[in-house]
């Protein structure tokens, strides 16, 4: 099982700017497997473009990661990022 960084399995945020000089925000996702590392950057709101490298990453020989580790922890990301969603926009909250 592909088990992210042992402190805190939630992206790490940090600021920087795209290509066109707007402000966003980085995340990071580090997964561990066996003796391997991997260290994804993506975008915030490029959630899709992160599952999608994900997938790829299951599909190639060259990466340690099945698609059974993958979509659990697509699954475990979508968790966080709805909880974190209904934490910022409460029904019927201002």
């Amino acid at each position: 099982m592909v088990n992210p960084a042992p402190s805190d399995p939630r992206p790490r945020d940090f600021g920087g700017q795209n290509e066109s000089g707007r402000q966003v925000e980085i995340n990071f996702l580090v997964l561990f497997k066996d003796k391997e590392q991997y260290v994804l950057t993506y975008e915030k709101g490029k959630e899709l473009d992160l599952f999608a490298t994900l997938l790829d990453y299951a599909n190639d020989d060259r990466y340690n990661l099945d698609m059974n580790e993958v979509l659990n922890i697509i699954d475990e990301l979508n968790t966080i990022y709805m909880e974190e969603f209904e934490k910022n926009n409460p029904p019927g909250g201002s």
